[in-house]
C-alpha cells in the first residue's frame, strides 16, 4: 500500500471543500428563486466551509423587523422556529438539517438577532453610540 503524503490528504480536504462549496451555492440559488416566486423578504446568506451548510440571516433595522423577515423563510421552507431568550437579547433560530433539494440534501440554518432596547439600534459601525466619540 502506498503511503498517502500530508500533502496529498490536504489537497484531497481542499478540493472536497471547493465541491461543496460549489453545491452549496447552487442549492442558494434554488433558494433565491424560491424566495423571488413567492416574494420572500431578503436575507443576508452565506455557505459553509465543509458540506452543503446555508445560512440566512435576517440583519435589517429596526431589529424587531427581523423577525418578520426569519418567520416568512421559515414558513416557506417548513423550518420550525424556536426562540431562545438572553439579556437583552432574543435569538431566533430553525434548522432544517439534510433538506432534499434537486442538486442533493443540504443543511439550512435560518436566525436572527432581536435587541430589547435600542442600544444596538443607535450604535455606529464601531459599537459606538450615534452622536458619541
Amino acid at each position: 500500500m502506498a503511503d498517502i503524503s500530508k500533502e496529498t490528504v490536504q489537497q484531497f480536504q481542499v478540493r472536497e471543500q471547493r465541491a461543496w462549496q460549489r453545491r452549496a451555492v447552487v442549492i442558494l440559488a434554488e433558494l433565491l428563486e424560491q424566495g423571488e416566486r413567492g416574494d420572500l423578504p431578503v436575507l443576508t446568506w452565506e455557505i459553509g466551509h465543509s458540506g452543503a451548510h446555508i445560512i440566512g440571516r435576517a440583519v435589517v433595522h429596526p431589529t424587531s423587523a427581523r423577525r418578520e423577515r426569519i418567520e416568512a423563510w421559515g414558513q416557506a421552507l417548513g423550518i420550525e422556529l424556536r426562540e431562545h431568550p438572553g439579556a437583552g437579547t432574543t435569538t431566533i433560530t430553525g434548522v432544517a438539517k439534510q433538506r432534499r433539494t434537486k442538486h442533493g440534501l443540504a443543511t439550512i440554518v435560518l436566525t436572527c438577532d432581536i435587541y430589547t432596547d435600542d442600544e444596538h439600534e443607535q450604535a455606529g459601525p464601531s459599537g459606538t453610540r450615534a452622536g458619541t466619540a
